[in-house]
């Protein structure tokens, strides 16, 4: 009996050894992780710096003319890379300039926009994922003010204004608070308004009075302005991700090519 309980004893003990025998290794494998982890997000923030003073400084090289948002330095062909071209595309509209910020403009092998945090630091969000509020309301703004106001200016006006990153949401993307009245008067002496997103009639008669609106499909924000000279529609759109800018003539042939319900969602004016 006394035999087959020592027998037991040692069954008993042979799990408490083997975890004993692992546990040295898998500490060991798991801190290498954390090491290894820590070295590439060391590296990637690193890039994200970099790329961020690119995209600061190429942005403080554009001016506004007539002939479009010009650049001194602007080593790309597009013809050559296939990249989008750092001359941004631009729209006269009754006297004044629209650029189209594209989310994915490059300056060679330089994304402008990748470094670029928008919102929360804690939500890993950059403009060029996730702003296509701040694109779309600087392409407004830049036009409006007939200045060059890119989506970076317009992000750090934002975050200045309301001191915090509430114009935001996680998951969800931008809010109301981009085109919030009081934070467009004071910082740009621009007013909003609500517009009837179902009277198409009413949003329409807006933009021939001069006025701008910002427009939505799902999960996404775009400009709509008044259409620019040598364009025939009811509507044009400036859009910053999807190769939707265009001049339409009814809503129906917007919602066709972009697969989306669209609405107005606010106006943009000068008073």
């Amino acid at each position: 009996m006394e035999a087959i309980r020592e027998e037991n004893n040692k069954l008993k003990a042979i799990p408490g050894r083997v975890i004993k025998a692992l546990l040295i290794p898998v500490v060991l494998i798991i801190l290498i992780i954390i090491i290894l982890m820590g070295s590439i997000y060391y590296i990637f923030r690193k890039d994200l710096k970099e790329i961020s003073k690119a995209s600061i400084d190429y942005y403080d090289s554009l001016e506004i003319t007539p002939e479009g948002i010009q650049s001194s330095n602007n080593p790309v062909n597009a013809e050559e890379t296939g990249d989008i071209p750092a001359e941004l595309r631009t729209f006269e509209i009754l006297g004044h300039i629209y650029p189209e910020y594209p989310q994915k403009a490059r300056v060679g092998d330089i994304s402008l926009y990748a470094g670029e945090r928008y919102g929360d630091p804690a939500y890993g969000k950059t403009l060029g994922e996730s702003g296509c509020g701040a694109f779309s309301m600087a392409s407004i703004l830049s036009g409006l003010l007939n200045r060059n106001i890119d989506p970076v200016d317009f992000r750090d006006d934002m975050e200045k204004y309301y001191g915090d990153y509430r114009y935001y949401d996680f998951e969800v993307g931008s809010n109301g608070s981009i085109y919030n009245d009081s934070f467009l008067s004071e910082t740009y002496g621009v007013r909003s308004a609500d517009c009837n997103s179902t009277n198409y009639e009413a949003g329409i008669q807006a933009l021939n009075d001069g006025k701008c609106a910002v427009g939505g499909i799902t999960g996404h924000i775009i400009a709509i302005v008044p259409v620019p000279d040598g364009y025939t529609g009811d509507f044009f759109v400036i859009d910053s991700a999807f190769g939707l800018t265009g001049a339409y003539r009814s809503m129906e042939e917007f919602e066709e090519k972009c697969g989306e319900d669209f609405i107005f969602k606010k106006l943009i004016y000068i008073e």
